[in-house]
């Protein structure tokens, strides 16, 4: 697949790609430079996917980070299909793609809304001073602090988690 066909259609590329960083004011990267600490401009991952795919096609990021692929693939009519093991940027992809796209999005098992089961996490998590713990030097005085008991395994070795 050739996209870009060598500028015939007004798109060329470079071994540099120039686009507004995460540090310069206005760029799109600047915007989520708060939610996340490497974030990319939608307008250079949107380039990208034209070059190598087609209207339609899906595209696949295995680390979605703060969810650019996704707001690229929307502005380029491209599916996009993602990892994310973080919970808190799994929330910051979702309100970020709510955001851009101006709907809401639902969760296909409940059928609840993002905003719903944001407000139900809110409602069951811990309220700040449960969160509130003695320092260790402090409450070793009263007896308040116990020193873990859990000890990892003796055994493990790289050979028994078949690492190199």
């Amino acid at each position: 697949m050739n996209n870009v066909e060598l500028g015939k259609h007004g798109r060329d590329r470079t071994n540099v790609w120039v686009y507004p960083g995460a540090n310069q004011r206005g760029s799109s990267a600047n915007a989520e430079l708060g939610n996340h600490p490497t974030p990319k401009p939608v307008e250079l991952v949107a380039d990208a996917l034209l070059d190598v795919s087609r209207r339609d096609d899906v595209v696949l990021d295995p680390f979605l980070g703060s969810g650019t692929t996704i707001i690229a693939a929307e502005r380029t009519g491209r599916t996009a299909v993602g990892l994310e093991l973080d919970a808190h940027y799994v929330d910051l992809i979702v309100a970020r793609f709510e955001k851009y796209a101006g709907i809401a999005a639902v969760h296909v098992a409940t059928g609840k809304t993002f905003s719903e089961v944001a407000a139900e996490r809110r409602a069951d998590a811990p309220q700040t001073e449960d969160l509130v713990r003695p320092t260790p030097e402090a409450s070793v005085a009263t007896g308040e602090y116990a020193a873990p008991t859990a000890a990892l395994p003796t055994d493990v070795t790289a050979e028994t988690l078949n690492v190199d």
